[in-house]
């Protein structure tokens, strides 16, 4: 007997959604630690270059204050991806993308559903808070990082390339976030953080419309019973 592992829409955006947010965990993971992960120079060593050791360890006043404020703005940051990607989840569970249907449809569908649409509004206002706390986290441990590095420690062209690549990454994601936030709590409008292509979740979900109207189908008969039942008594009285 064969099984049957075809995979539905939502289990497939479900997939890509989680393979992209552990991606993006690990490139962030390199990209604010930039006082660990930047190449630096350490006299004391044979070729110069501080090794991982070297970061961690006989640490000055303010290697210790970069450090923290680094990890900090990880922690930051993870808390960034996990709100995103809850977001994310809640709309591939909850909603749909219609092409045959205007972006803004699920402005006026989604008042039919006052459960989904309060969620929808308190995932949107949290993520779009939380992305400009860790922009502004970003740049403060950006700046001190490199005043450590350049100040103190610089190597080489090693050192510039590294730290560009990386300040690039989190302004990338950084804008990102914050494109798709600012939409999503202004028009009301649901974009998602992980399609290669910006898309909008613009209906419920089929799963939960049927569940809605199956209950409503299954529940008419007995109001209609309950009405002819009163009709019948007052004509006896």
């Amino acid at each position: 007997m064969c099984c049957d592992f075809t995979l539905s829409d939502d289990q497939k955006q479900t997939i890509k959604s989680t393979i992209l947010f552990l991606t993006e965990s690990f490139k962030m993971f390199m990209a604010t630690l930039l006082c660990i992960f930047v190449p630096q120079r350490c006299i004391e060593n044979a070729d110069n270059v501080c090794t991982l050791t070297d970061n961690f360890t006989n640490l000055t006043k303010l290697n210790t204050a970069v450090l923290v404020i680094n990890f900090i703005t990880l922690a930051n940051f993870i808390y960034l991806y996990i709100i995103e990607y809850k977001r994310e989840n809640w709309c591939i569970k909850f909603l749909d993308i219609d092409y045959d249907k205007p972006n803004t449809n699920l402005k006026e569908e989604i008042n039919d559903y006052p459960i989904y649409k309060e969620e929808m509004i308190s995932l949107n206002n949290k993520y779009h808070k939380l992305t400009i706390i860790t922009l502004i986290l970003n740049i403060c441990n950006i700046i001190i990082s490199i005043i450590l590095i350049y100040g103190y420690y610089y190597l080489d062209y090693r050192s510039i390339t590294v730290l560009i690549t990386n300040v690039l990454l989190i302004i990338d994601k950084l804008l990102s976030c914050l494109s798709i936030s600012n939409k999503s709590v202004e028009e009301l409008l649901p974009i998602s953080a992980y399609m290669s292509t910006p898309v909008i979740f613009n209906t419920i979900d089929s799963d939960y419309k049927k569940t809605i109207e199956l209950t409503n189908i299954t529940t008419q008969p007995i109001e209609e019973q309950t009405v002819q039942t009163l009709e019948k008594v007052q004509t006896e009285k």
